[in-house]
């Protein structure tokens, strides 16, 4: 016997993403994550509309449902978000990458909230989702955007809201894994998207 199991979890992700102005004004509309039965919320909350939520499970061939990490990774709210962007994925590339969860086949959850088109991942980042998952959909990503740029309009901080989900195993690629994107076709607008996934 090797120990594994023949059980897979049965995962929903529920993410919303909206246009916002400047002043905030709104709390975050944090991800829906649930595993099973079992609503997955960090015990901390965001201190941000703009963010990600992060879950790392135990390889579910060998544990059933052991989340080792769980939290929400903020964009800092100040009214130029240019720099502040880079801040949050460094810090969430650092703190994923060198915890000692990122072993080959855990799973890493990733759902984006809040975020606008031109806040994609930056190039390091990029490179570490493509090898623990992500696939075309992070590309079309990374091919569609204007990163940094933000409205000339100083009554609008954040526009052309998208979603990005990420269902992957640490050092398998995009195999196996389930990822979506969807960008809203309304620069002010709002877009909800879900993805329901087995692992």
């Amino acid at each position: 016997m090797d120990g594994t199991k023949d059980s897979s979890l049965n995962i929903y992700i529920k993410a919303q993403s909206q246009a916002t102005k400047w002043p905030i004004e709104v709390s975050a509309i944090p991800p829906v994550i649930t595993i099973g039965s079992q609503n997955i919320t960090p015990s901390v909350p965001p201190t941000s509309p703009v963010g990600y939520q992060a879950v790392i499970l135990a390889d579910p061939r060998y544990s059933s449902q052991t989340i080792l990490f769980n939290g929400y990774f903020n964009l800092d709210v100040s009214q130029s978000w240019y720099n502040n962007y880079r801040k949050m994925y460094d810090t969430m590339l650092n703190e994923i990458s060198c915890s000692q969860y990122s072993v080959q086949n855990n799973v890493l959850i990733l759902c984006s909230f809040g975020i606008g088109n031109n806040i994609p991942p930056t190039a390091s980042m990029y490179e570490y989702l493509l090898t623990n998952g992500s696939g075309s959909n992070l590309t079309y990503w990374e091919n569609h955007c204007d990163p940094g740029s933000q409205m000339s309009n100083p009554d609008w901080w954040m526009v052309l809201p998208v979603n990005y989900i990420l269902v992957g195993r640490f050092g398998s690629g995009p195999v196996g894994s389930y990822e979506k994107y969807e960008r809203s076709p309304d620069w002010y607008g709002q877009i909800v998207t879900e993805l329901v996934c087995s692992i």
